[in-house]
């Protein structure tokens, strides 16, 4: 993931928009507000429950960045590899009786020569 994308400026105002409400006085006066601390309840519940973290909070031009936590970024590759094998596989139902096959193969209920069978005929719908 690049740096552009793990990263976003906002403004407390921005926020608000987003949250279609308002922030806590505290969150517009006191800096601590907007710790990553996982005793803070709002991190918590909030941005850092949401694999984000902030970073350069600006009190008095009322702004911050949020960074991409590396669990989130590494999620994201996850969902992207899985996209991905799900759209070479042909889809959904193709990549579930492959495993399937694969777990029968394993548990012993088919011989190798019927899971290369399976996976052919399913390798030959797509």
């Amino acid at each position: 993931m690049n740096e552009e994308r793990n990263r976003v400026r906002m403004t407390f105002k921005e926020i608000e928009q987003i949250i279609h409400g308002g922030l806590p006085p505290s969150a517009w006066e006191y800096r601590p507000w907007w710790s990553n601390n996982k005793s803070n309840t709002a991190a918590r519940n909030g941005w850092l429950n949401a694999g984000w973290e902030t970073t350069q909070v600006d009190m008095a031009k009322g702004e911050l960045i949020f960074i991409c936590s590396d669990s989130k970024i590494k999620s994201i590759s996850e969902e992207s590899q899985l996209e991905s094998l799900i759209h070479h596989v042909g889809g959904k139902e193709n990549l579930v009786a492959i495993l399937e096959s694969i777990e029968r193969y394993i548990a012993g209920e088919i011989v190798e020569i019927e899971l290369g069978r399976i996976m052919r005929q399913i390798w030959s719908r797509i």
